[in-house]
């Protein structure tokens, strides 16, 4: 047997002491066999339902079916498909196997046999595939954001989403006969019904810059995401790449955790049955197996190929891995308890409507006193008009709990009071606190030190001073402390402005005036309200369920156009919240509705105008935020 792509490791984990003085559960990794075959590098391993079975796919379209209970000697294998072998599914009783495909196609196995049963065409690259638990359905998404559902049996598409995501589906799979999740290259994590075509919820990672692999355990209660962050160094460094793991909560995607040791991109991962360790490996040419509750490596193996394939097995009991070196690493496993029964979890379409009471603030800055502020046009009409969609019957606030401050009323202390005294002594657990913001953002320099890019971002208030930008201007960094100091579950901040110092130029964009002006210092070029800048803002002890909107992502211009009398955020704001983007057509406009119609929106818009505006949203929710009742006791 050829190993000279391989190191044969015996890796035993010693045990620690965790925090509170319990030892930890040992876990022992020891190699058992290298099954050869493959001719090209493989790219996909999965283990059948009962464990007894394993199959392997390279990037030539190859399929090995290996036989585990006989320390993996070779059953069958299944030749059909042209291209890459991006993802491998067994049915539920072990009987079939399915293969998805680059080359864009989903072919079903008899696995006791290695014979084609049944292939199923789509009309995109085939990224990730999955059975449903009663073994009738089969999910697969694509290299373009599609997702199919299939009827095994008939072979027919039962349901087509063209635009689940906006490009690659890295997960695709069913959390009951009746619900599925999706995690897309865009950074999104959805929610799905599968007899509706919109999410129930939508949830975004922005902590990475680039989602390389994906993995949940079997009992959906914990996802990771390998991922690059990338981040320009201070002093013009130059520019430093991070691969770091990110544990998330399985029924929110709340942050539960950040695993970082690996140096090279990596490009697999696995959770062990029990979902206490995860498996990652990749270009480092190392596997490493992780305590997900003490963040530390448990197992360093040195396996000398890269892995581009890996997977537990349903008990526990053994782990598989290969790549580059064309060969399966066939590992035993002790310590690991086997997989639970699959909950039956599934989103309700019911909304949660917001208990307790909704306390809001409103702030539209339009003109300055500093005459060398230029000014805004249609910042007090979105501000108005916002106001007197929250007091209507489908906004249900009270008219005495909303703070409306325009113009000469929107001071910087006005501003501080209504941010840091009216919503924190008002708004208790049970409330929906919501603070709107339409005017201009501006960059300066921060002499504290504290921001990571040497650049404070700042809102700014009617007597603002251009010469003395932190001394009058509202810093956003102070929005940490707003957030801590709000106990309502559910905070929502929008803001219609952006931070990009200087726009893209006079006259770049006609007819349309940016919410934004340059920084007091001369030739400076800010960088810009980033998803990590915005993250740290509601990244506190009380920052659950809080969320931030704001109406353009980096070095992008917040912009209104004349023929609406908005700016384009508000505009398309309001309007979804008056109906058009209830989705699932249930009578409420929730949060994730409403960024979703946002999103596609202002982007679209945005960019016929000859400039590009996407709007962002960062913070952790769970269920759903009812924004608006569109039909109350529908």
């Amino acid at each position: 047997m050829n190993k000279t792509h391989h190191v044969l490791i015996f890796a035993v984990l010693l045990a620690v002491q965790l925090a509170q003085g319990a030892e930890e559960k040992n876990i022992t990794v020891k190699i058992s066999n290298e099954l050869e075959g493959h001719s090209d590098t493989i790219s996909s391993l999965i283990f059948s339902t009962s464990s007894l079975r394993m199959a392997s796919g390279d990037e030539s379209g190859d399929i090995y079916v290996w036989d585990i209970e006989n320390e993996g000697k070779l059953l069958n294998k299944c030749a059909g498909h042209r291209k890459k072998i991006n993802s491998l599914a067994f049915s539920p009783d072990d009987k079939y196997l399915f293969s998805g495909s680059e080359d864009e196609k989903i072919n079903m196995w008899e696995v006791a046999t290695g014979k084609s049963v049944k292939s199923f065409d789509f009309d995109q690259e085939v990224k990730s595939i999955g059975s449903s638990p009663d073994g009738s359905s089969l999910i697969s998404g694509g290299g373009d954001g599609k997702i199919s559902i299939w009827d095994i049996r008939t072979g027919k598409q039962t349901k087509i989403i063209e635009q689940a995501h906006e490009n690659a589906v890295l997960f695709a799979g069913f959390t009951s006969n009746e619900a599925f999740r999706s995690v897309g290259e865009d950074r999104k994590m959805r929610f799905w019904d599968v007899n509706k075509s919109q999410p129930l919820a939508t949830s975004i990672e922005d902590s990475a810059d680039e989602m390389n692999a994906v993995a949940c355990d079997p009992e959906i209660s914990s996802w990771a995401i390998a991922a690059t962050v990338i981040k320009t160094q201070k002093f013009h460094a130059g520019i430093k790449e991070w691969f770091n793991i990110f544990l998330k909560d399985g029924s929110n995607w709340a942050a539960a955790g950040t695993l970082k040791g690996h140096e090279y991109p990596i490009r697999s991962l696995a959770f062990a049955p029990d979902g206490q360790y995860l498996a990652s490996a990749g270009e480092g040419k190392t596997l490493n197996i992780w305590n997900c509750e003490s963040g530390r490596i448990a197992i360093d193996i040195k396996y000398g190929a890269v892995i581009y394939g890996m997977n537990f097995s349903p008990n526990g009991q053994w782990l598989a891995a290969g790549g580059d070196n064309r060969m399966v690493s066939l590992y035993k496993v002790k310590g690991v308890a086997p997989s639970q029964k699959i909950p039956d979890f599934i989103l309700t379409a019911e909304p949660d409507p917001t208990p307790g009471e909704k306390y809001a603030v409103v702030i539209g800055v339009s003109k300055f006193k500093d005459a060398r502020i230029t000014k805004l046009n249609y910042t007090v009409p979105d501000a108005r008009s916002i106001y007197d969609f929250l007091i209507s019957k489908k906004g249900g606030f009270s008219k005495d709990k909303v703070h409306l401050l325009l113009d000469e009323n929107a001071t910087k202390v006005n501003i501080e009071d209504a941010l840091k005294n009216y919503l924190p002594k008002n708004a208790g657990k049970d409330s929906l606190a919501l603070v709107f913001f339409a005017g201009h953002g501006t960059p300066e320099t921060d002499l504290t030190g504290h921001s990571d890019d040497g650049v404070e971002k700042y809102i700014v208030p009617y007597d603002a001073d251009l010469d003395r930008i932190s001394a009058t201007c509202f810093p956003m960094s102070d929005f940490t402390k707003v957030f801590s100091s709000i106990r309502a579950k559910r905070a929502i901040f929008l803001i219609d402005s952006c931070f990009s110092g200087g726009g893209a130029g006079k006259g770049a964009v006609p007819d349309v005036l940016q919410r934004t002006f340059p920084s007091s210092r001369k030739n400076f070029r800010a960088l810009t309200v980033s998803p990590k800048f915005l993250k740290d803002l509601v990244d506190t002890p009380q920052g659950y369920g809080k969320v931030i909107v704001t109406a353009s992502q980096s070095n992008e211009q917040a912009l209104e156009l004349p023929r609406m009398g908005h700016g384009l955020f508000t505009y398309y704001l309001l309007e979804g919240l008056e109906g058009k983007a209830d989705a699932n057509n249930d009578g409420f406009v929730t949060l994730s509705e409403g960024y979703d119609y946002l999103e596609e929106k202002v982007a679209s818009l945005s960019r016929k105008e000859g400039g590009k505006q996407t709007p962002m949203m960062v913070g952790s929710v769970t269920g759903k935020i009812v924004v608006s009742v569109l039909n109350e006791g529908r």
